[in-house]
Formats: C-alpha cells, sequence, structure tokens
C-alpha cells in the first residue's frame, strides 16, 4: 500500500490508523494500537461494528471490552441473551448470561472508592445475570426431555433440576422469559411417578390442571393424573433430602425453597446432578477479614485423611487380619467447636446462620474448606465439607460446585466446565 508508506514516512499515525481501519487490515492496525494507545477507540469500535456484521458477536463483545466500551459490550451481550431465549437456545442463553453477570462483577471490583452506588447497581445486576444463568442452564435440560425423543441426562437428574426450579416458584422473583412452568411441572411429575415421587407427582398433576395446557402434553397429562392415583400417596424414603448441619429430613417440596424445613440451613446441589452436597456454609465474625480467615484457615487444623490399612498380627500362633481405620484418630468430634456451632439454630424458626470466631477457623481442616472467591468488592464465601470421603470438585471461574465425578465425566467428552464452558486446562 503506497499510501501507507507515505504516511508512515510523514509519521502521519492518525492517518494510517485511518487508512488500516477503512481497509479492515485489522493487524496492521492493532499493531499501531500497541504503541499508541490514545488510538484505542478509533480501532476497537470499527473493528467491533465489522464483527457484528459478520454474526462473530461474541468476537465483538470481546474487542469492545478491550476497547473499554464496556457499556457497548454489555448491550452486545444482553441481545445474544435474548435472541438465544427466543431461539429456545437456553444452553447458549444461560452462557452469555454468565458473561454478562461476569462482566458485572468484573466492574464492581475496578470501581474504585466513593462510588459505593454504582457499586451496588452493578453487584445486584451481578447476583441477577447469575441466577438467570443457572435457570437457564438448568432449563435447557428440561426443554431437551419434553420438545425432543432423547436426552442424555439421567431421570434422578431431571427430577432434581425441575424440583430446582419448582421451589424457586414458591419464591416472590422474577418470570424469567421462555421458561415453561407446564415443562417443569410436566417433567417432575412424569420423572417423580417414574422414581416412586408419587405425592409429589400427583401434587405436581394438580398443579398442571390449572395451566393451560399445549395440546401435544394434554392426553399424556390427563392419563398421568389419573394413573397416579392407584400409588400410594407418598415419596419414597431414598429420594427425601437430609439437611447436613441438623440431620434433619426433609420433604420433597418445601414451602421455604430449597432449604431445610427444621434449620432452614440453604441446600447447595451440586450442578450435573443436581444432588444436595454434604456441605454448610458458615459467615466470619465481623471482625475478621477474608485476608485473615484464609490465612488462618491455610495454618489452622490437621488435614483430616480418610484411608484404612490392614494390620497383620500373630497372636498364640494364630495369625489375624485386622481392618484399621487411620482417620482422625487423635481428634475428637465430641468436642468440635465448629460441630457446636451447628447445633446453634432455633427449630423452625428463623435461619441462624453459622459465624465462626478465629478459634474455630485455627481448628478447621484445610482440605475440608471450599471457599468461593469473587472478588475483593463481594467477598468470599465459606463452606465447611461435612463428609470428607465425598470428593467436590469447585470450578474456580464460575465458583459452582460439583460432585467430583460428575465433573470429571463431563470433562471427559465436553473439556470444559459443565456451568460457564471453561476450558479444563484453565481452570
Amino acid at each position: 500500500m503506497q499510501a501507507a508508506i507515505v504516511y508512515e514516512k510523514l509519521k502521519d499515525m492518525t492517518s494510517l490508523v485511518r487508512l488500516y481501519v477503512e481497509g479492515h487490515h485489522w493487524d496492521e492496525a492493532f499493531n499501531i494500537v500497541k504503541n499508541e494507545t490514545k488510538f484505542k477507540d478509533e480501532v476497537y469500535l470499527p473493528y467491533a461494528t465489522w464483527l457484528v456484521e459478520n454474526d462473530r458477536f461474541n468476537e465483538a463483545q470481546e474487542a469492545l471490552i478491550k476497547g473499554g466500551r464496556q457499556h457497548e459490550a454489555l448491550n452486545i451481550l444482553r441481545r445474544l441473551a435474548e435472541n438465544a431465549i427466543t431461539e429456545n437456545r437456553f444452553s447458549d442463553a444461560s452462557y452469555y448470561h454468565w458473561l454478562l453477570a461476569k462482566s458485572c462483577l468484573d466492574a464492581a471490583n475496578k470501581i474504585s472508592g466513593g462510588k459505593d452506588s454504582e457499586m451496588r447497581q452493578l453487584i445486584s445486576a451481578f447476583k441477577s445475570y447469575y441466577r438467570s444463568a443457572e435457570v437457564y442452564h438448568i432449563y435447557h435440560s428440561i426443554q431437551r426431555f419434553t420438545d425432543q425423543p432423547f436426552t442424555y441426562r439421567h431421570p434422578e437428574a431431571l427430577f432434581n433440576m425441575a424440583l430446582f426450579l419448582t421451589h424457586l416458584d414458591t419464591k416472590p422473583s422474577k418470570k424469567y422469559r421462555g421458561v415453561s412452568k407446564v415443562a417443569v411441572l410436566y417433567t417432575l411429575a412424569k420423572q417423580g411417578k417414574a422414581l416412586g415421587a408419587y405425592k409429589l407427582a400427583r401434587h405436581a398433576y394438580e398443579q398442571l390442571q390449572a395451566l393451560t395446557i399445549p395440546q401435544r402434553f394434554q392426553e399424556s397429562i390427563d392419563l398421568g393424573s389419573v394413573t397416579i392415583r392407584s400409588k400410594p400417596y407418598q415419596d419414597k424414603e431414598d429420594l427425601l433430602p437430609l439437611c447436613y448441619r441438623c440431620s434433619a429430613t426433609n420433604p420433597l417440596l418445601k414451602s421455604h425453597g430449597n432449604c431445610c424445613i427444621n434449620c432452614k440451613q440453604p441446600f447447595v446441589l451440586s450442578f450435573v446432578s443436581f444432588e444436595v452436597l454434604p456441605v454448610v456454609e458458615f459467615f466470619l465474625q465481623d471482625d475478621i477479614s477474608d485476608d485473615e480467615a484464609v490465612r488462618l484457615i491455610k495454618s489452622g487444623g490437621p488435614v483430616h485423611k480418610k484411608a484404612d490399612d490392614w494390620k497383620e498380627s500373630n497372636t498364640g500362633g494364630t495369625q489375624v487380619l485386622t481392618l484399621e481405620s487411620i482417620a482422625n484418630t487423635n481428634i475428637d468430634d465430641s468436642i468440635d467447636p465448629f460441630t457446636n456451632k451447628l447445633l446453634e439454630f432455633e427449630e423452625g424458626g428463623d435461619f441462624v446462620p453459622v459465624k465462626v470466631d478465629r478459634e474455630i477457623l485455627k481448628c478447621l481442616p484445610k482440605n475440608e474448606v471450599i471457599i468461593k472467591r469473587w472478588g475483593h468488592r463481594t467477598g468470599n464465601q465459606y463452606y465447611k465439607v461435612l463428609l470428607s470421603e465425598v470428593p467436590i470438585t469447585l470450578c474456580k471461574e464460575c465458583q459452582q460446585m460439583f460432585h467430583t465425578d460428575d465433573y470429571e465425566m463431563h470433562s471427559l467428552t465436553k473439556k470444559c466446565c459443565p456451568f460457564c464452558r471453561t476450558p479444563v486446562g484453565t481452570n
């Protein structure tokens, strides 16, 4: 390009950048931006527009963020999310809502002091987008079950997913566009009946009778509503969730949502099978910072090992083989201060969070504490694993928890996190 050579000799970088942008020579334009950051707007904004025109929306959003156009980047993600919902691509809708949540969280963590109102708005938006991402992630499997002949989800997982969305509907909350209550209740009824949750299935069928049913579901729902009455009015005991805080057995459907009916402790679910994980969230005393808490946990109690050893002995000429557990042999659970904190609640009363002090933090085994790190503006969330023999994996990008077996199985097939799609090698 003769014009480019002339502009370079004249050191007219403004004209040179415009020339590269008009000719869509993006690599050359980016090379100039590396040394002359003042041209960011003149390169990244036209580049993002060009990407949108070529249906490369994800790349356009990334280009706008690099160019410092956060607001425009969020607008693109919102449009992508809305289009995905309209087209019933709920997995993509979940992913775009996760990206929106992540963008809001990153922006909140970058805000300097004195902008509390803006920070609160961003954190509120983050929580809203994150919940939407969870809902659409779950509803993707529900929609595939109701609309397609085959699904890779196990019946137990579909049942747990439908139950999660049903509990979400018991609390005052916003409505999620594209999420069909009929599809959720139909899945709950059908899978509940198959698994032996007859009482819950009957409740779901009764709820369906009060809704406008699409014609394709009508015959199946009418038949199910009749046949479910031949079943006992109870749910199988092995389906009832156990609260790991107070050891109370809970009914499947709870009026207070996805928490224990006795101590009100919220349940934490594995985001593949949606089974209840054996973890309890705990909170720090007001005068303990996140940095101090992490330091105390790292330097705190002994690591609980879980191993069994066969010991051979020879007594009176007789060989004896004994299985000895070497797990926690020197630890007396009866004086565990964290366990004592778990029991500080009023049965049937309001939720009383588990609050720990410095002494308790020092006693916690490092391998039994899970920390969700959201950034300095939102702070950390802390969880204690109550069954150390149940391995749990935390995605460091989206902070979702999974049964390790579930996470590894998905990673083998998809090579990424089940929720946020972060490649396994970078997580």
